[in-house]
């Protein structure tokens, strides 16, 4: 699944990763409004693509993996699924942000 999740990352047209915190807020906003696709293939493949860019690879595979976790936990019709991985969204924003507020501490 991981190896999917690369591959996902490496078909999307490479996103810039934000420089400035307006950049953060923007790329945040986007996400927000991004609906992800989540489904399980009948061949037990991830689907997870979002309907907009998200210019972020990081928040994008952060997601994909939430979606793998609700799997792994059992939500494998498409309504869990989505459910499980909208309601994990906020808690990847907000990691997002304190990571990146860390990493680029004045």
């Amino acid at each position: 699944m991981i190896i999917a999740l690369f591959a996902m990352m490496a078909f999307q047209e490479a996103p810039i990763e934000p420089t400035t915190r307006a950049d953060l807020d923007a790329v945040l906003a986007d996400f927000r409004l991004a609906k992800f696709d989540v489904s399980l293939g009948t061949d037990g493949k991830l689907n997870c693509t979002p309907d907009r860019k998200v210019a972020s690879a990081e928040l994008s595979i952060r997601t994909c993996m939430a979606a793998a976790n609700c799997i792994m936990t059992g939500k494998r019709d498409k309504a869990a699924l989505t459910q499980c991985v909208d309601g994990d969204r906020a808690d990847i924003a907000k990691d997002y942000r304190r990571d990146w507020l860390k990493s680029h501490a004045k």
